[in-house]
């Protein structure tokens, strides 16, 4: 294996992940306007399966709280104040692995193509 080749499999890698972060914060973007709690939860937890840890230090970087209970023991009020926080986190993410302006042109365009913004 070349460099080239291992530089592509690199790139490959880190656009799905890219394209995961951006896939999280659309279904937290999605909750945020038509939130319901099984909803929620789902799109709280396909967050933490992204960035979990980056999550979880951006949110106490911010003073915020990371609850540390069973999602059936959250109220839907909480899950719903999770649910920017969470979406900051993965933003900040992809902010960490490409830029804070590209990430966010191509956040925008994703937006867009959603019919979002």
């Amino acid at each position: 294996m070349t460099e080239k080749d291992i530089k592509n499999i690199k790139e490959t890698k880190d656009n799905k992940e890219l394209l995961d972060i951006i896939k999280k914060i659309i279904k937290l973007e999605n909750q945020i306007y038509k939130p319901d709690r099984n909803g929620m939860i789902d799109a709280l937890k396909d967050a933490q399966s992204v960035a979990r840890n980056e999550i979880t230090q951006d949110i106490q970087q911010r003073g915020g709280f990371v609850y540390e209970k069973s999602w059936d023991s959250i109220t839907e009020r909480e899950l719903y104040s999770m649910l920017p926080q969470y979406k900051q986190g993965l933003i900040n993410h992809g902010i960490a692995k490409i830029g804070k302006g590209v990430f966010e042109k191509l956040l925008e365009e994703c937006f867009k193509q959603n019919n979002m913004r």
